[in-house]
């Protein structure tokens, strides 16, 4: 989860259960995600670099140090979700590129099978 209470955003351990609220970025953060073994939460920071936070659940909620894996402000950022996930073994991320080229059109076709049809028809008669 992350919050914003006062100064910049910071993430957060979510959900927040028995003893309140843990922050667990320092100066920022954005994106978090959990480790698909829960030992770990990921995270943006206000540097744009994916941290690696380990985590221990099992005797209430600590956290390790943080540790910078590598730069992401080549990659695609999206105000309204997270633009990354995990592989299902924890190993690696994926990430949308930024090409750096126009963005690709998308054309919407209304009534296309009208236009299918009648193709197809003006196809028949051309060759009787």
């Amino acid at each position: 989860m992350i919050g914003q209470t006062l100064g910049p955003y910071r993430v957060q351990a979510f959900p927040d259960t028995e003893s309140g609220r843990w922050q667990v970025s320092s100066s920022g953060g954005r994106y978090p995600l959990w480790s698909p073994d829960g030992r770990e939460l990921f995270y943006v920071n206000a540097a744009s670099k994916l941290v690696a936070v380990p985590v221990d659940t099992h005797s209430g909620f600590a956290t390790g140090v943080p540790v910078e894996l590598f730069r992401t402000d080549s990659y695609n950022d999206s105000a309204n979700s997270r633009p990354y996930d995990i592989s299902r073994d924890g190993k690696r991320f994926v990430f949308p590129k930024t090409s750096g080229e126009a963005r690709p059109t998308i054309n919407v076709v209304t009534n296309w099978l009208q236009e299918v049809v009648a193709k197809v028809n003006a196809q028949q008669k051309a060759t009787r």
